[in-house]
């Protein structure tokens, strides 16, 4: 319907192991919910927030045919930043001059994007 948004499910908690500074490695909880924004064109990235998350860019736009996920890390790395250097193909390889302009994009704002990450890779 009119920017419906999928939702997978309303929440869930993912254990995450992350570094210190000192090397020690801990394990994190994480509940987050998992909202997925309405498709845009990849050549509208500067659409996209300037935010840490998760992205998944691919093909079609109801439903997306994602073929690379990837994440932004927050400060200077945000949605928008990785997007763009996707669309002026300094991401990755399979992106090409040919195929931007078919490309879609969806993302989810996380606060933390390994979090975020770890979940959709269990599923």
């Amino acid at each position: 319907g009119m920017g419906a948004r999928e939702v997978i499910p309303c929440y869930a908690t993912a254990t995450v192991k992350t570094a210190t500074s000192s090397g020690e490695i801990l394990e994190v909880a994480c509940r987050f919910t998992m909202l997925w924004s309405t498709p845009i064109p990849l050549s509208d990235y500067l659409s996209a927030p300037l935010a840490q998350g998760v992205y998944e860019i691919g093909f079609g736009k109801n439903p997306l045919d994602a073929k690379y996920l990837g994440r932004a890390m927050g400060g200077t790395s945000t949605i928008r930043s990785r997007l763009s250097s996707h669309y002026n193909l300094h991401g990755n390889k399979h992106i090409t001059s040919g195929n931007r302009n078919g490309l879609f994009v969806r993302w989810i704002q996380a606060s933390h994007p390994d979090c975020t990450e770890a979940r959709m890779l269990r599923k």
